[in-house]
């Protein structure tokens, strides 16, 4: 049964938003053109909720004229307005009578778009009379966080008003609660009184049980004049809406030791914490991304009894500490506690199992799966042992390997990941650069799985990423049972001497040499080769025997600054990089864009 009733406090002065709310109340400053209200009115109509009790203060005559008794809407809209400020609970208590047994409450400077059906069901399970939306977000110390424990019950608040330091988990409280109408009795009648401060504490300090619901969908306070341009460029993307759990979510899982921070063994604590250098850089692109950042870690050394799990939480809530005084966070922790081997001193004989959560096995990216709606075919799992790529490749995520840590060989087992990074951040930046590959190669992948097709050509300039779509595609099709190889046309390139003096584009590869190894290849129906490179649609070596032909294209401006960038790491001078860049183009470009015709399929890489 869908809840019928949220309270929107929207008494505030918006004090930090000076001129913008010198004559409203902040409720009604426009975000992406629209009063912040309507916003909030428009998740609630969808949601099924049907009455709306505003909490007025400042300027509290200004709402009842704009939104009037709700008929626009179609939801009905009541009043109460306080003559003095009560605060956020204090306000609610004034209201008491006009209150169901349960509501929503929706602090009035916030914009979000949560599925709601989902936290009331979260709620109810819990069985507590109130669940606070908590999240993590890039500004904690601006914030009221939260501590919790295994079950989602909230065993600590620490007010923004904390010293600079303080190690604290990145649960902010969002200013939105479910609540149950029973919480009123415990707020003082005639009295000032804060939710965060005040109420929600002292049911801690009285043995009341409360509940947080961590949950990464968008939600923002607007409370200042920067916040407003920046959730309305959010709105405008729709970035805010499509961080709703009812739509399929992305992912990146991540190791912990040795993708994160420093590799220290088994007995981590926070005073051993180290992040490593590119860190920082790597979840702020995240952050700003579509894609959730999630930890996959396991942490056997509970089960052995070398550490607690406050100690694996301690460790996290100094990462959290750590990564948002930098301005970035991960959105959520998962952990495996167990280890199957026993003959440790102190081990944990409730933890000693043979579990599905424990990499290898892919349950702990499961869980988060079926926890936050994650679309697995369009995430990404890093790591930097072979466990972690088996995990990844159970899950069916794409596996990106990285070279930090144990680099990917540790010889514990033998697999191979699909793409191979120096570290997290230049993981994060093949995911970002190559994102818009995602849906083709998965639309390609099914296509070629019900078509039995055993060749793909894949083409196109230098620096347009066709080895990445290739790898993607590999992956897709591995998800659909099938299996794939790639050749990849620049293993035959001839000797650097003998290019230059071969003037036409296809004349610098061994083409005989492609034909008999396209010949040598195993040709298996239930396998697909896949041959990339720039000449793959020019050469009829390659084009003839595909079945399907893609080409790969990007804007040109882009492939100019990826190819310069490319071989100015390679040691080569600007003055080098684009005299090179010149000498291809007039080389390449004719040969290689007329090629394109052969397609019958273009991808283009939208960065």
């Amino acid at each position: 049964m869908a809840v019928e009733q949220a309270v929107i406090v929207a008494g505030g002065k918006g004090v930090r938003l000076a001129k913008l709310a010198e004559t409203r109340p902040k409720a009604l400053v426009e975000i992406a053109g629209r009063p912040l209200i309507e916003h909030q009115i428009l998740v609630a109509k969808r949601y099924r909720i049907r009455r709306l009790l505003l909490l007025t203060g400042h300027l509290g005559g200004v709402l009842p004229e704009h939104l009037g008794n709700g008929e626009r809407f179609g939801i009905e809209i009541a009043y109460r307005h306080e003559d003095r400020p009560l605060g956020t609970a204090g306000a609610l208590k004034a209201a008491e009578a006009l209150l169901d047994e349960e509501f929503f409450v929706f602090y009035g400077d916030i914009i979000f778009d949560l599925d709601l059906d989902r936290l009331a069901a979260f709620h109810r399970k819990q069985g507590t009379i109130a669940t606070l939306v908590v999240h993590p977000n890039d500004h904690p110390q601006d914030g009221d966080v939260v501590e919790v424990d295994c079950d989602s019950r909230i065993i600590a608040f620490h007010t923004k008003q904390r010293p600079p330091g303080t190690i604290v988990p990145n649960l902010v409280n969002a200013g939105i609660y479910l609540l149950s109408r029973e919480i009123i009795l415990l707020v003082p009648n005639g009295e000032f009184a804060d939710f965060g401060l005040d109420v929600f504490p002292q049911m801690l300090r009285t043995g009341h049980a409360l509940s947080a619901y961590n949950t990464p969908e968008y939600a923002c306070d607007a409370g200042t004049i920067d916040r407003v341009a920046a959730v309305g460029r959010d709105v405008l993307s729709g970035k805010v809406a499509r961080r709703n759990l009812s739509r399929p979510q992305k992912a990146v899982f991540l190791d912990r030791d040795g993708v994160l921070i420093e590799e220290k063994g088994e007995r981590v604590t926070f005073d051993l914490v180290q992040l490593l250098p590119r860190t920082i850089k790597a979840l702020s692109r995240l952050n700003h991304s579509d894609f959730l950042s999630l930890v996959v870690t396991n942490q056997s050394g509970i089960a052995k009894g070398f550490l607690s799990e406050s100690d694996v939480a301690r460790t996290h809530n100094g990462i959290d500490t750590m990564l948002g005084e930098e301005h970035c966070y991960v959105h959520s922790y998962f952990i495996c506690p167990h280890h199957p081997e026993g003959g440790f001193p102190g081990e944990r004989s409730e933890l000693k199992i043979v579990c599905n959560c424990r990499k290898p096995l892919p349950g702990m990216l499961l869980r988060a799966a079926q926890q936050l709606n994650i679309d697995l075919g369009a995430s990404f799992m890093v790591g930097d042992r072979t466990v972690d790529l088996a995990a990844g490749h159970s899950a069916g995520v794409c596996v990106i390997g990285v070279r930090t840590g144990y680099g990917c060989a540790d010889g514990l087992m033998t697999v191979e990941p699909d793409f191979l990074c120096d570290d997290l951040l230049s993981a994060t930046m093949l995911i970002l650069q190559h994102q818009s590959f995602l849906d083709p190669a998965a639309r390609l992948a099914k296509q070629i799985a019900t078509s039995g097709a055993t060749m793909v050509a894949v083409g196109g300039l230098s620096q347009t990423g066709k080895s990445v779509f290739a790898h993607l595609l590999r992956w897709q099709l591995r998800r659909h049972g099938r299996g794939a190889e790639i050749l990849h046309l620049d293993d035959f390139l001839r000797p650097k001497a003998e290019r230059k003096a071969l003037p036409r584009v296809g004349d610098r590869y061994d083409t005989p040499a492609i034909a008999a190894a396209l010949a040598g290849a195993s040709r298996r129906t239930d396998t697909t080769l896949i041959a990339e490179g720039v000449p793959a649609l020019a050469l009829p070596a390659v084009r003839d025997p595909a079945d399907r032909r893609i080409y790969v294209a990007i804007d040109e401006a882009l492939r100019r600054d990826r190819f310069l960038a490319l071989y100015r790491d390679r040691g080569y001078d600007e003055r080098q990089a684009q005299a090179l860049y010149d000498e291809r183009d007039v080389e390449e470009r004719a040969t290689i864009s007329a090629s394109s015709v052969y397609a019958d399929m273009t991808v283009t890489n939208e960065l």
